[in-house]
């Protein structure tokens, strides 16, 4: 009798599991959205379930229904820069992305000399301590490094290296020397949240018809 309770009771459990949202390895926390556009939200859930999904910039709610595979996919609407802001996906249990910014994003992608840090590649950027200690200035400046990986058809998820980082004197060590200093740049002259979506070794393409966000 307790074999069998402590069964069904393992079975209620993979059936919980299963059914929480699975999102793509690039939309994580700190996530940087492309202003005044519609971006692509997708993931996997349990199939023929349904989800909502609220932005909390305009407290809209878009609702969806994964298909046969599990699989769902939704556009979002974009206000111009600004935030934090949270999006939360609701499927009977609540996952919620936070600090999450609008404001620009731009690939930065090329070889070696695109995946150059600005500490310990081939030694380190000039005046490393000043720089780092500068760095405390742009927590609107985020990176999203996408791992070496080729593929000749369109991906649902991408490898990357620890989700999105908010920059500060401990991350920046790690950005892209080049993709950091174009986005101080930018930043500088624009004061809106930037981010990189850094790639090296091959250049990347869009996916899904998104021309700002890998979707």
């Amino acid at each position: 009798m307790v074999k069998l309770l402590l069964s069904c009771l393992l079975a209620l459990t993979v059936q919980i599991t299963s059914a929480k949202v699975v999102l793509p390895s690039c939309l994580t926390d700190n996530m940087v959205l492309q202003q005044k556009t519609s971006v692509n939200l997708w993931g996997t859930q349990s199939p023929g379930t349904n989800l909502t999904i609220i932005t909390s910039w305009n407290n809209s709610a878009y609702h969806v229904h994964a298909d046969a595979n599990g699989n769902w996919k939704v556009k979002v609407t974009t206000p111009g820069y600004g935030g934090p802001y949270t999006i939360t996906f609701n499927d009977g249990s609540i996952t919620a992305l936070k600090n999450i910014l609008i404001g620009e994003v731009w690939v930065c992608s090329g070889q070696s000399n695109m995946e150059m840090q600005l500490s310990g590649f081939y030694g380190d950027v000039l005046n490393l301590g000043p720089e780092l200690a500068d760095a405390a200035n742009y927590p609107e400046i985020r990176m999203l490094t996408i791992d070496h990986q080729t593929s000749f058809t369109p991906l649902a998820d991408i490898r990357t290296k620890s989700g999105w980082i908010v920059c500060n004197p401990q991350t920046m060590r790690d950005f892209s020397a080049v993709a950091y200093f174009f986005a101080r740049n930018l930043f500088a002259g624009r004061h809106i949240p930037i981010c990189r979506l850094h790639r090296f070794a091959q250049m990347i393409g869009m996916i899904s018809g998104s021309p700002h966000l890998i979707t």
